[in-house]
């Protein structure tokens, strides 16, 4: 294809080139052929392949759920937490985190190696997602066998718990960039004998 070819063939051409990154932006799907199939183009090939490069992606609900479901089920659950580096802004901020690890990839992997470490066959009973704009919340139960001596404090026994939560995650160019979270704690106690539960 020379330079002179029909401006929709180097257009398809073009689409060709690039695939989208789950880190966010758009990338060469081969950089080799990539490049000298720009170079080797008309002007406005080598303009238009610029501004694509150097794009960040545009909020995409469906992608950031992806992200999301991803977070929570090979980290959350599975305890890879390696993957946070894949799936998260360098400075992502945990705001349901305590104290002193609610800041950086570095936190969020401690706090979440030990929440997998405290239920490590956890996994979610029901589940559901809602994304809008560069939000995605996650709602429902999850389920596992308990084996932390303690939880936030408290001394706490192994059991079986069934907790009630919702997680809202905030994405820049299709990573994690903040989280929330609401989980039912008082429930979880009880479950746990820690606390009295209403009807005893």
């Amino acid at each position: 294809m020379c330079a002179s070819e029909p401006a929709m063939l180097w257009g398809l051409k073009l689409q060709a080139l690039f695939r989208v990154d789950i880190r966010g932006g758009s990338k060469l799907a081969d950089p080799l052929v990539g490049i000298d199939t720009i170079a080797s183009g008309p002007s406005w090939l080598k303009a238009s392949a610029t501004c694509q490069l150097h794009s960040p992606l545009v909020a995409d609900p469906e992608h950031n759920k992806a992200v999301v479901r991803m977070f929570m089920d090979e980290v959350s659950d599975g305890g890879k937490v390696e993957l946070l580096e894949q799936l998260c802004t360098e400075g992502v901020v945990n705001h349901a985190a305590r104290a002193g690890l609610q800041n950086g990839i570095e936190s969020f992997k401690t706090l979440m190696l030990s929440i997998h470490e405290s239920q490590t066959d956890r996994h979610w009973t029901e589940q559901r997602y809602l994304a809008e704009g560069d939000l995605v919340i996650v709602y429902g139960v999850r389920e596992g066998d308990w084996r932390a001596p303690s939880f936030r404090g408290v001394t706490t026994p192994a059991g079986h718990i069934a907790t009630e939560l919702a997680h809202m995650f905030r994405l820049e160019d299709g990573l994690i960039t903040e989280h929330w979270a609401v989980r039912d704690d008082l429930g979880m106690m009880q479950q746990l004998g820690v606390l009295p539960s209403p009807e005893r």
